[in-house]
């Protein structure tokens, strides 16, 4: 290669990674300007196109959600997916007998929710909205948060709203499934430090935590809180959890991280021990693959 080609190779190499850096501070000193809940609009942008691959969609569940979900599901469960999307998951638990309905605060998803089910031919009734704020009248055996679902919530307080909302809708005897992000503890200092810096002088009503990750992704910003890898309790890099409200009883959270059973009173500790744990650790990410695993004590 001769030198000014390399040359130019060196110099575009900087100036692209350069540009990368930029984008991310501008990422999230963006976020920095938004509100909770103008976040989350921002957020559920980024979601509304995605999943419109027909074949994708039609598929249904994927192979560890089937093992996952048909251990905890009992035959006559009324079930409302949190995040529905384009339907995938739903089709898939409706053509396995499930009575499956879907919450998506995007209606661009929904409308081609209801055209892919049209196709598939199952029925599902949907609502349109957030699981905090959105009127859910009836009582729902299992809620699942769909794929990621739960790490795609902006901000923990909202995180736990979310929790809160889908347990006063439970049935007596009802559980609430979720899969989250995992990483190794890393701070991203200086994004990070922008954001806040930003949400401080723009009086915003939250703050970015250590593994929280934000990009500008077509249709709007992601967001994505990864869940720090706990040495002592996960061996994978998937948390999953399966809670259940015994009648006239006490909500307990049951989690199964790599194969080691844990409990908690109730998930909104579990999400505020996590976070906490993820603000006193830092080191560089190396996320590693999902696995799907839950105790028999959550059903």
């Amino acid at each position: 290669m001769s030198a000014w080609r390399w040359g130019v190779y060196r110099v575009s190499y900087y100036v692209g990674r350069g540009l990368i850096r930029a984008a991310r501070i501008l990422a999230y000193a963006t976020a920095g300007v938004l509100t909770r809940k103008e976040l989350g609009r921002a957020a559920a942008g980024r979601w509304s196109d995605f999943g419109i691959d027909e074949t994708y969609v039609l598929s249904g569940l994927f192979t560890w959600e089937e093992n996952f979900y048909f251990r905890f599901l009992k035959p006559d469960d009324h079930i409302l997916i949190v995040g529905a999307g384009s339907g995938r998951d739903l089709i898939g638990l409706r053509r396995a007998g499930y009575r499956a309905d879907g919450l998506e605060p995007s209606a661009t998803a929904v409308t081609l929710a209801r055209s892919m089910c049209a196709k598939a031919a199952v029925e599902a009734d949907f609502h349109v909205g957030w699981i905090e704020t959105t009127p859910i009248t009836e009582k729902y055996d299992v809620f699942i948060f769909s794929w990621y679902c739960y790490s795609y919530i902006p901000d923990r307080a909202t995180r736990i709203g979310a929790l809160r909302a889908a347990s006063r809708h439970l049935a007596p005897g009802g559980r609430i499934f979720l899969s989250y992000t995992v990483t190794e503890p890393v701070t991203r200092y200086l994004p990070r430090a922008v954001a806040a810096g930003v949400g401080r002088l723009t009086k915003v009503d939250w703050t970015p935590l250590p593994t929280d990750i934000i990009l500008f992704e077509h249709g709007g910003l992601h967001f994505e809180h990864q869940f720090p890898a706990r040495r002592d309790r996960v061996r994978g890099a998937g948390g999953r959890a399966a809670h259940r409200r015994p009648p006239g009883g006490r909500r307990r959270a049951h989690h199964a991280h790599g194969g080691r059973l844990t409990s908690a009173s109730n998930t909104v500790k579990a999400e505020r021990r996590v976070s906490s744990s993820a603000r006193r650790t830092s080191s560089s990410p190396r996320p590693a693959p999902w696995r799907s695993s839950a105790s028999k004590n959550a059903v």
